[in-house]
């Protein structure tokens, strides 16, 4: 009797400690940031590779923890929508972020690669151009956030649903629908 129950209080046992590497490994699956690598796809294809100049002025910012520490710097113009946001947190008392410099418009620009991130929790998406930026003999390894997902497009099940807002190496607004994937876990 007592064999009995020593052998089901360690079935008992295993089957917990595997439900719960189980949910951990589920959890870790679903809140995990995803990534995918979209730099064929357009828009950015066409721009990825291609020696670019920026049209306009753009600012470069350090944050304390960037999404690629190879790429550690924000290329920012005024018309980016993060672009205020920025701007406020390196007049705070313990800056979140650091402005290097100001870059005037004609400086060269190319990108390498563009990664699709999908936020685990709020599924939200966001595709991140990585590049290089040179100017007066330095080389900035930079990272440009760039297209907006539209949700009523998406509520209303249309195929294409992201934007693309004036960048700064464009002097006229693309105006198209992109279809772009989701990042995956696997």
């Amino acid at each position: 009797m007592a064999q009995k129950r020593k052998k089901a209080i360690r079935i008992l046992i295993l089957v917990i400690t595997v439900s719960l590497l189980l949910f951990g490994f589920l959890l870790y699956s679903t809140i995990k940031m995803k990534t995918r690598n979209i730099s064929e796809m357009q828009p950015f294809a066409a721009y990825v590779g291609d020696k670019l100049n920026l049209q306009r002025t753009v600012w470069l910012f350090q944050e304390k923890e960037p999404v690629d520490s190879k790429y550690p710097v924000v290329l920012l113009d005024s018309l980016n929508p993060s672009f205020q946001w920025y701007h406020d947190r390196i007049k705070l008392q313990n800056p979140e972020v650091k402005l290097i410099k100001k870059i005037p418009e004609g400086t060269s620009l190319q990108f390498d690669k563009v990664i699709m991130y999908t936020n685990g929790v709020s599924g939200t998406s966001t595709p991140r151009m990585f590049g290089e930026l040179h100017d007066t003999g330095q080389t900035y390894k930079v990272e440009y956030s760039w297209g907006d997902q539209s949700f009523a497009r998406m509520l209303d099940k249309k195929e294409k649903t992201w934007s693309f807002g004036l960048a700064p190496w464009q002097s006229t607004k693309d105006t198209t629908f992109y279809k772009l994937p989701i990042a995956e876990f696997w």
